[in-house]
């Protein structure tokens, strides 16, 4: 997300679905998880995340994945930390591991 590199939904099965933290970020499908990233990386803010926690179990194809830690956004030289968790669903797919599910959460602001 950093490098804002297309080829990050090369990481996403075909069918695979991307909830991200804000309001309205779900994409179905690979076209949907392109326009979606397209957008993010329009966004003049560059994101990467510092994980503190990452439990990965597996079994046979399917894997699931729970991280917590923070999303480091770094705009204009400012770097703002904001707590961030992540679960997702990976699939053992024609040789590499594939999102199917992939959700983003932040704390809500109370």
């Amino acid at each position: 997300m950093f490098d804002r590199d297309p080829r990050i939904v090369d990481d996403f099965a075909e069918d695979a679905v991307l909830i991200g933290s804000e309001a309205g970020e779900r994409a179905e499908g690979r076209e949907a998880i392109i326009a979606m990233t397209s957008a993010l990386f329009a966004r003049p803010a560059r994101m990467i995340w510092d994980w503190r926690r990452i439990d990965i179990t597996a079994d046979g194809d399917l894997a699931w994945v729970v991280a917590e830690g923070d999303v480091v956004v770094s705009d204009g030289g400012e770097r703002t930390l904001l707590p961030y968790c992540m679960s997702g669903v990976l699939q053992f797919q024609n040789g590499s591991w594939r999102w199917r599910l992939f959700h983003g959460s932040e704390p809500a602001k109370s």
